[in-house]
């Protein structure tokens, strides 16, 4: 077996949910050196904790999305509410720039690439 289809193997098993233990015991049936199977297991290990924080990364940037549209739509009422007279201040409204950039910014910033 060449090198590629070995780690191909081990990632796969492991994916599978074979423990290291036994991964690294079948391929030290495949005559491989300790020093060769360390570094496979390294290298499996490696792409596991890779995969896991990819999806960490989606995760947030799907909250932070919603909390720039909900910043947004807050501020959007607010200073609608003024100005319609939803909510009433008199002879003056208010404009809330503050919520409405902020959520903008999420918004552009952690928009999902579909």
């Amino acid at each position: 077996m060449d090198k590629k289809k070995i780690l191909e193997y081990a990632l796969e098993e492991a994916k599978n949910g074979k423990d290291f233990g036994e991964i690294r015991s079948d391929l030290s049936q495949f005559g491989l050196a300790d020093k060769e199977v360390t570094e496979i297991i390294k290298y499996v290990d490696n792409q596991l904790m890779n995969d896991a924080l990819r999806g960490s990364v989606k995760s947030h940037k799907r909250e932070y999305f919603l909390v720039g549209c909900f910043l947004l739509i807050i501020g959007l009422f607010i200073t609608l509410g003024t100005y319609l007279g939803i909510i009433s201040m008199g002879n003056s409204y208010l404009i809330s720039y503050g919520p409405i950039i902020a959520g903008l910014g999420l918004i552009v910033t952690n928009r999902s690439n579909r």
